[in-house]
């Protein structure tokens, strides 16, 4: 009986030989495509990120915003970001760009004359810009609270509150003095103290000079006597009791909030709950004092 050849012995050779290579080649598939979705992720989130930072950046008045340290930073981030940008584009014009296709199918099969898998490179970990961007939130709210002391020092130019005597530091220059502590710190940490010691003083001079305009002289101590007696004699018509001892309590809980950054450590964010939640008070109170009843 005469010896049956290997294809003899399989009928179903060429039937399994394609479908093992039809699989490799749904394998190589997935692996391109994960890296292809890994690309379109982390270039969604450079375009994104981009949007957001000029956007936030565009509105910084000036360059002392933020300190140089940030500024340097920013500036290598966006380099690498736009070098990688660039790898990538190079690399992947072979497979997508031009007039000639990578994969070319002829007689003999298919041939590759540069494999996808071998163009794309391990892409580059973002975590250090995640986690250095993870501040934005926290820019924009500080943009959104930063008009806080702008308003600040409209009322105080409103009552006129600056024509200090010589040598005497103003309420708004004391304001502009913490606020430039906090958005441009002498280090890259936020000095709790310089901030808010800052905004305290700015808030006290002010108060100080409000008792020496009353149209009637009468002593008091304390915080809160002293807002109330203010707002008695100066405040606008219709400001009722019960909002003078909001405010008067208030004062003594922002003296002593304030206080509290010479003797304890905190972080940037509470720093930044108080200095604008400090704002916010002195904005409130000063919005309550007549300027027609304050002596000149």
């Amino acid at each position: 009986m005469a010896k049956r050849s290997k294809k003899e012995k399989d009928p179903e050779r060429n039937k399994k030989r394609l479908i093992k290579k039809i699989k490799e080649v749904q394998k190589g598939s997935q692996n391109y495509s994960s890296k292809i979705k890994k690309i379109e992720e982390e270039n969604q989130y450079v375009n994104d990120l981009a949007k957001e930072t000029e956007k936030i950046v565009t509105l910084f008045p000036d360059d002392s915003y933020m300190p140089q340290t940030q500024w340097d930073n920013q500036f290598g981030i966006w380099e690498y970001s736009g070098n990688w940008i660039k790898d990538a584009n190079k690399a992947l014009t072979p497979l997508f760009g031009g007039s000639s296709s990578v994969m070319s199918i002829t007689t003999s099969g298919v041939s590759s004359s540069i494999g996808p898998t071998s163009i794309i490179k391990p892409l580059p970990s973002f975590d250090k810009q995640r986690q250095y961007f993870q501040h934005i939130d926290r820019l924009k709210k500080i943009e959104e609270k930063a008009g806080w002391v702008e308003k600040v020092e409209e009322e105080i130019n409103r009552l006129k509150l600056n024509a200090m005597s010589s040598g005497k530091q103003t309420p708004s220059s004391l304001l502009q003095e913490a606020r430039q502590s906090f958005l441009n710190p002498a280090t890259d940490e936020v000095s709790p103290a310089a901030v808010l010691l800052q905004t305290r003083e700015a808030i006290n001079t002010a108060i100080e000079e409000l008792l020496k305009r009353r149209p009637k002289r009468e002593r008091v101590k304390g915080k809160r006597k002293q807002i109330l007696s203010i707002l008695n004699q100066c405040g606008k018509s219709g400001v009722t009791k019960e909002t003078q001892n909001i405010f008067a309590s208030q004062a003594e809980v922002w003296r002593t909030d304030l206080s509290r950054s010479k003797r304890i450590k905190m972080d940037h964010e509470t720093v930044q709950t108080l200095f604008f939640g400090a704002c916010a008070f002195f904005k409130g109170f000063l919005e309550l004092i007549d300027k027609n009843k304050l002596k000149q």
